[in-house]
């Protein structure tokens, strides 16, 4: 930075330069201000002038009326001009009195200069003899009828003569007020030159005395930043690409050979002795160099503790005679700082030292705030490293005794995951092979003839073993959904659609419910008994959950643009409710799980039908409202007109 910039100089300079500029705004502003009134001003005297001239003109009129008044014989025509002549007489006297007096509804100040005013004192006899002669006029006209008579005629003539004169010297006031609107004109022109003038001189003065100086004093820190990107530049391409020791060996040798010193180095306290550091990298007189030293009564030892930047550009062995590191190297200057890691802890300093006053302790200050940052952070980095290298030895050895635990405990599961699938698939042969046996006879005996009570037992015995033999499906199904395997094959979606809604037309027709369907015939890729499943069960919850003579309806439809298959199954039914829509696909859960609830099942099979569906690679979405039913939609991937298999089979 520039060494001869001091924080009064800017200070003075930033004072000079408000200064200035509170001139300059405050001279803008007076000549805005000067102009704003002058176009006032103008504004005002050309309506002045203009009334001053309209007077003139009702003058002449009435002298023109008068004298038609005395020229017409008929007393029609003549008694209309003697009413023109009323009007025109009021509005020339309200304007004589406007222009004298002023006249807000006129527009008419009445601030009249003394020579104006004078004017008028002379225009006066001839206003006044001019009205007494109209008034007179109109009072005989009025009172005897229209005949001329001989005093008629004298007022006419007086009107006639006394006009004449009255425009003449109303001349004469116009002529004053057009001269005087130009002279201020003028006067505010002169003004506003002035102020301009003001203002250029104050610019003038500005920039010789406040931005030629400050001009010069960038131009100086400009060099100075640039001799100080340079030296950065340099320290950086020599040094950004190592790290570690190697890292701050090269800072220090950079450093001691930009800034031209005798020592640069980097130290931390021993960790045996915290009354001793070690360098850990120094550069001294062209060389790399190494040492301890004791920090009794040593400078280091106020660097280290002191918390803050320490400078000594001259005479440091002076103000520490008992260093015996500074005498022995003969020190002149002296620059160090303490290093922080991230939670402020002191890891170390940083010296820079020369045998020589040093004359740029401005960059030195710099270079070390600057370094200080990243020497600290690679010390701190390399504490790291060293802690994350004895971390992962020690890691090593927990992952391989943990492997070994895991490997043990996935046997185990492995094993307990093959006895649970042989325990489902044996639980569910012991139980379906007596089920399988009941259920024939109970068919048979419900053709022959028996009693109301018979038959009424023989159905539930039927519908009973109907629903243990669903449950048990379930269960085998939501135990070996992890192990299916797809056979992906091209599918007609009419067949398998017709199929399964014959699959379940006795359960709807045994509660009255209509079943349609409106199917887009393409070949789609799937497995196919498993795609049965999925909407087998998913008509087989529709009619459940819809009341007698509802209605429920399969749509497919196919999607272009989405290359998706979409297979809907609809109800009217009781709906679903929002707060249970997250609970839906949670396998043993059933929304009305009550001790009376009407509906069977134990809750997997929206469980299972979710999951193959995930399996096909596609999604399942759910539409309801409660009171009005429910649509559920199975979309998955397809691709028109071909029999190529989109999926893979897959587990």
């Amino acid at each position: 930075m520039n060494q001869t910039t001091s924080k009064q100089t800017f200070k003075r300079l930033s004072k000079f330069y408000i200064i200035a500029l509170s001139i300059i705004a405050l001279l803008t502003l007076a000549c805005i201000f000067s102009i704003q009134w002058a176009l006032y001003q103008q504004s005002s005297k050309a309506h002045v002038i203009n009334i001053a001239g309209q007077q003139r003109m009702l003058s002449e009129s009435l002298s023109k009326i008068a004298l038609i008044i005395q020229l017409n014989n008929d007393t029609k025509e003549r008694l209309k001009y003697v009413n023109k002549l009323s009007r025109i007489l009021t509005l020339w006297k309200k304007h004589h009195q406007g222009l004298q007096l002023g006249d807000a509804e006129l527009g008419l100040p009445g601030n009249n200069s003394a020579i104006i005013i004078q004017k008028f004192a002379h225009l006066q006899p001839h206003y006044q003899a001019i009205d007494i002669a109209a008034q007179n006029l109109l009072a005989i006209i009025e009172q005897d009828g229209s005949p001329l008579t001989a005093d008629v005629l004298l007022f006419i003539k007086k009107i006639v003569t006394e006009q004449v004169t009255f425009v003449q010297l109303m001349d004469e006031i116009v002529s004053q007020y057009e001269t005087e609107a130009l002279i201020q004109l003028n006067q505010v022109k002169i003004i506003t030159a002035i102020l301009a003038f003001s203002i250029f001189l104050v610019l003038l003065l500005e920039g010789f005395y406040i931005f030629r100086p400050t001009i010069q004093k960038i131009q100086q820190i400009i060099q100075d930043l640039l001799k100080a990107e340079e030296t950065l530049r340099n320290i950086v391409e020599g040094v950004s690409a190592t790290t570690g020791a190697d890292f701050l060996q090269q800072i220090v040798e950079y450093l001691a050979k930009t800034l031209q010193v005798d020592y640069v180095f980097i130290a931390q306290l021993k960790i045996d002795d915290p009354n001793q550091m070690k360098t850990i990298a120094g550069f001294a007189h062209n060389s790399r160099f190494e040492m301890v030293y004791d920090l009794n009564n040593s400078l280091c030892e106020e660097v280290l503790y002191g918390n803050t930047l320490h400078a000594y550009p001259q005479a440091v062995r002076q103000a520490f005679p008992l260093d015996t590191m500074l005498l022995e190297r003969k020190i002149e200057s002296f620059f160090g700082t303490p290093l922080f890691d991230s939670s402020g802890s002191v890891i170390g300093l940083m010296i820079i030292m020369d045998s020589k006053p040093a004359f740029n302790q401005k960059l030195i200050k710099s270079m070390l705030q600057i370094f200080a940052t990243r020497i600290s952070a690679e010390l701190e980095r390399v504490q790291a490293l060293e802690a994350l290298q004895q971390e992962r030895a020690s890691l090593a050895q927990h992952v391989q005794d943990r492997t070994a635990e895991l490997t043990l405990a996935n046997a185990e599961l492995a094993r307990a995951a093959k006895l649970k699938s042989e325990f489902i698939a044996n639980m569910s042969h012991e139980l379906r092979t007596p089920l399988l046996g009941i259920l024939p006879i109970a068919e048979a005996l419900q053709e022959d003839s028996c009693n109301p009570q018979q038959a009424q037992s023989l159905n539930l015995i039927v519908e009973n073993a109907h629903r243990l033999h669903s449950l048990i499906k379930d269960i085998l199904d939501f135990a070996k959904i992890d192990e299916v395997e797809l056979e992906i094959n091209p599918i007609s979606t009419k067949a398998l659609s017709e199929l399964c809604l014959r699959q379940v037309k006795i359960l709807a027709e045994k509660k009255q419910i209509e079943i349609s369907s409106t199917i887009d015939s393409t070949i789609m890729q799937a497995d196919e008994r498993y795609l049965k499943q999925i909407l087998v069960n998913l008509l087989n919850n529709a009619i459940k959950f819809t009341p007698e003579g509802g209605t429920v309806k399969l749509d497919i439809c196919s999607d272009t643009k989405l290359g998706m298959l979409d297979l809907s199954i609809s109800d009217t039914g009781k709906g679903i409710a929002k707060q249970d829509m997250e609970r839906l696909f949670k396998p043993f859960v059933q929304l009305d799980a009550g001790i009376d609830r009407k509906q069977g099942g134990i809750g997997l099979g929206l469980t299972v039908v979710h999951r193959l569906t995930k399996m096909h690679g596609g999604r399942m979405t759910v539409e309801s409202e409660v009171g009005k039913g429910s649509r559920f939609t199975i979309s998955l991937p397809w691709e028109p007109k071909t029999n190529i298999p989109l999926l893979t089979n897959r587990k």
